[in-house]
């Protein structure tokens, strides 16, 4: 059985956007996409702020291999607010039982000011 736990896990978690200004703009939360009810159980993901990025670490307390993704928005802008940029971008891994790996979503790329949302994440038993 699949679910989408979004307001659950924002909550749980504490994961939302990050805009790279000072800008007043509310984010989304996170949301799980597709994510296994055992595996939803067992994974969290926690959200640390870099320089021009987000590093989130996905941690499992599964007893079994995960194949799981990781996807997000960045989006440049100057900072008048105008966009400039939008690229969608994600990262598949695999995460072993008991383990925990990190994920870097970079802003690097915009000049000026950044966004990253819409961020989702799915993990599903590996076959």
């Amino acid at each position: 059985m699949r679910r989408v736990v979004a307001g659950i896990f924002a909550l749980t978690f504490g994961l939302f956007s990050y805009t790279g200004t000072s800008s007043t703009n509310p984010g989304l939360g996170i949301s799980t996409a597709d994510a296994d009810a055992t595996a939803d159980d067992c994974v969290g993901f926690r959200k640390s702020d870099l320089d021009k990025g987000l590093m989130f670490e996905a941690a499992s307390s599964c007893d079994k291999k995960l194949s799981c993704s990781l996807s997000w928005t960045l989006t440049c802008s100057t900072d008048e607010g105008k966009v400039t940029a939008r690229k969608p971008a994600s990262r598949s891994f695999i995460l072993g039982a008991q383990e925990s790996t990190s994920e870097t979503a970079s802003a690097d790329s915009c000049k000026q000011s950044w966004r990253i949302d819409d961020v989702r994440w799915s993990c599903k038993e590996s076959k």
